[in-house]
């Protein structure tokens, strides 16, 4: 069965599954030192990766704003995400949305009708690490702090599971995110989890 893949532009596109194309996709892995392999792949194996990586990252972040609409197929397009100025590091807030390089002394709103660039190649970014092998593997393993067998109680490290998005890639979208990845690594804490 041939993978349909359908880009998400801005224009909440009917069952899209992907922020970014196979041309954006090659163009990426072209001017990669490292992307040779994946500059060469099918076709439909790009398609795969692409639609793969798009649902790992809109499962894996918490973006900020809202949804456009509430029957869209993807967590993008948004309204309401307003990135701060900061007037330490005005680069910080610039934002490349693909048609242009916005740079404001003010806060900044990115329009409804674009998918920035940077969500664009957090997505290419991530097909790297997904064609490098099946991230979801022995996701729910827990690193263990402390073990007891009479009446079984047992304690683990918060966010000790292994990352499911890299941190390469969520440092891609990390001004549009408000919260660090689900199931991601967090600052180890201890939950306890008691059966009686």
């Amino acid at each position: 069965m041939a993978v349909t893949l359908t880009v998400e532009d801005g224009t909440r596109v009917a069952n899209s599954n992907s922020y970014a194309s196979i041309a954006e996709f090659r163009a990426y892995y072209e001017a990669h030192y490292y992307g040779a392999t994946l500059f060469a792949l099918a076709d439909d194996d790009v398609k795969k990766l692409l639609i793969m990586a798009t649902r790992g990252l809109d499962a894996g972040v918490e973006y900020k704003g809202s949804q456009v609409a509430v029957d869209q197929s993807l967590e993008w397009p948004r309204f309401g995400v307003v990135l701060p100025y900061d007037p330490a590091s005005p680069s910080l807030t610039s934002v490349i949305t693909g048609l242009e390089n916005v740079v404001s002394q003010q806060p900044l709103e990115i329009p409804a009708d674009v998918i920035p660039k940077q969500v664009k190649n957090a997505v290419i970014e991530y097909c790297r690490f997904l064609y490098a092998g099946d991230r979801d593997v022995n996701n729910d393993a827990q690193e263990v702090k402390r073990e007891k067998v009479d009446v079984i109680e047992s304690e683990y490290f918060q966010g000790s599971r292994p990352d499911i998005i890299p941190e390469s890639v969520l440092r891609l979208v990390r001004v549009l995110v408000v919260s660090e990845p689900v199931g991601g690594a967090a600052p180890a804490q201890a939950v306890q989890l008691v059966r009686r």
